[in-house]
């Protein structure tokens, strides 16, 4: 919905909200002696603008269901290698590390992304749209161990919304966009959503990286909140009127990813069933 001139300051002012609110909601956490994790929050808020600048290039070259299956499926994939790397060389902050189950995981949700891809007439323009895929795929990569470092700290969180509504701001400033705001249904639309979406993700995301920490297993989050995103995004398409013809082919191909995330998740509960005992 941000798509168009004006609609930087749409998102930017969404990830400013999602800071407001975040700091009301936990108002309790909110307290003049504790200081945010400067570092942790700059990471973020790279991250944040990188996502916004990947999936508003990619949106506008491809159907969004397409472009969403893209960039989630592109960044659960690099999770598998990504959290190997730090758990490499930064073994203090993240412990846990992907298993050769993930992989195989890995590679059937692929598979079936690329079946999905194949029903759409925009094969031509997935090259062309590619380095916006990767812009928000790294975007996801540096929000997600922001996330992951954060671990709760609200007064980090909120810094790192500030930060990448911020970096927004001036971007838009950059490219001369900040002149063309226009209190369009359409790019309020795009920013109330934006503010709940993004004040919903940081919470969850970090109560996912908090509960499945605690049992050893961080490095799954990734792969289960982002796949799951795929698992709705054929949806996406009654929205944006995208919907393809053969949206017959598009049910089991669903309903794959579905039974995929579901047999990960079942796979790493018996696992740590079977650890803890």
């Amino acid at each position: 919905m941000s798509i168009g001139k004006g609609g930087l300051i749409a998102i930017a002012g969404a990830n400013i909200l999602a800071a407001v609110i975040t700091g009301l909601y936990y108002r309790k956490q909110i307290k003049p002696s504790i200081k945010p994790k400067w570092f942790v929050a700059l990471l973020g808020s790279v991250g944040i603008l990188l996502i916004v600048v990947g999936l508003r290039g990619g949106h506008s070259e491809l159907d969004v269901s397409i472009s969403m299956e893209m960039v989630y499926n592109g960044f659960a994939i690099s999770s598998w290698p990504l959290f190997l790397l730090l758990n490499r060389f930064w073994s203090k902050n993240f412990q846990e590390k992907p298993n050769r189950f993930d992989l195989y995981c890995h590679g059937l949700m692929g598979l079936l992304v690329y079946m999905r891809i194949m029903t759409c007439d925009q094969k031509d323009l997935i090259v062309s749209a590619t380095p916006s895929i990767i812009i928000a795929i790294a975007g996801y990569a540096l929000f997600n161990i922001s996330i992951k470092l954060s671990n709760g700290h609200r007064a980090t969180n909120i810094t790192m919304n500030m930060g990448g509504g911020t970096l927004l701001l001036v971007y838009a400033t950059i490219l001369k966009d900040i002149g063309h705001w226009d209190w369009d249904p359409i790019f309020i639309g795009g920013f109330i959503l934006g503010a709940i979406g993004i004040f919903m993700l940081v919470r969850e995301l970090g109560q996912s990286y908090i509960h499945f920490g605690h049992k050893g297993q961080a490095s799954i989050v990734s792969p289960l909140v982002y796949d799951g995103i795929l698992v709705g995004s054929p949806l996406v398409t009654l929205i944006t009127d995208d919907m393809p013809d053969e949206w017959l082919f598009i049910i089991p191909i669903a309903f794959g990813m579905l039974l995929m995330t579901m047999i990960r998740y079942r796979h790493h509960c018996i696992v740590a069933t079977i650890t803890t005992k």
